[in-house]
């Protein structure tokens, strides 16, 4: 293996998560912020597939058409990183494309600060039937369960979709869980993921995972892309509007 050891990719594949250190720095990771900050919403609502201006277009009619421009080349930049997509293909052994991209502001003066996700699988969204969809995460600040960070319950990747409770995605109303909150098998423990800005997260699109609300006086920014081996089926979905990327 060129980009991952053995360990990493067994690790990955028991416990269904792989933090890489240090995948941007500082710098860069702070250039992808300032730009996803250039087309927030005032509210700070979440947004979906920023990679793609009409999409930026339907959730921020306000925002300037340079700014979704540039943010657009910033986004797609990401999804398709060579380094980042060497380490996927060596984690799934696939060719892979994107199918969506998602930035949660959680921002500190923001409505959406205290929004907490239920525990869910994101395949309960994607329905692909044979559960190789996956998603990897960068954190645009240091990031913990105080301001807001994730938490995952190690080898549930291995397994199906579970039955749900559903809600609203990103959509859900203000003072509501989002997230399809799934039944969780009870010899999983939860652990609490810590991550540096710069960091990448890596999770298999079956584990269960939600996140905290934001209590403290920071804001908690975490860009998230969604894969899938090429040829693999997926669920468009009304609001989400997945859609096949290449990568090359």
């Amino acid at each position: 293996m060129k980009f991952i050891s053995k360990d990493q990719f067994k690790f990955y594949w028991e416990n269904g998560y792989l933090i890489i250190e240090n995948f941007f720095s500082h710098e860069e990771a702070e250039y992808i912020h300032q730009a996803l900050n250039d087309i927030a919403r005032k509210d700070f609502k979440p947004l979906l597939n920023m990679d793609r201006i009409e999409e930026t277009l339907k959730q921020n009619p306000d925002c300037d058409p340079k700014d979704m421009k540039r943010t657009a080349k910033i986004v797609r930049e990401t999804q398709c990183n060579p380094k980042m997509v060497s380490i996927l293909e060596e984690l799934y052994e696939r060719e892979l494309q994107s199918i969506q991209s998602l930035i949660v502001y959680k921002r500190k003066s923001s409505p959406y600060k205290d929004q907490a996700w239920n525990s869910h699988q994101d395949n309960s969204y994607i329905q692909n039937p044979n559960n190789l969809c996956f998603a990897v995460g960068y954190p645009l600040i240091d990031i913990s369960p105080k301001n807001g960070g994730l938490y995952v319950y190690p080898g549930s990747n291995k397994e199906d979709v579970l039955p749900v409770r559903q809600a609203e995605g990103i959509n859900q109303k203000i003072g509501k869980k989002p997230g399809n909150a799934c039944e969780i098998p009870s010899h999983y423990k939860k652990l609490d993921i810590f991550l540096k800005k710069g960091d990448a997260l890596i999770f298999h699109g079956n584990l269960i995972h939600g996140s905290y609300p934001n209590t403290s006086d920071a804001s908690r920014p975490l860009f998230l892309i969604s894969y899938l081996p090429v040829r693999e089926t997926f669920l468009a979905g009304k609001t989400s509007n997945r859609k096949a990327i290449p990568l090359r």
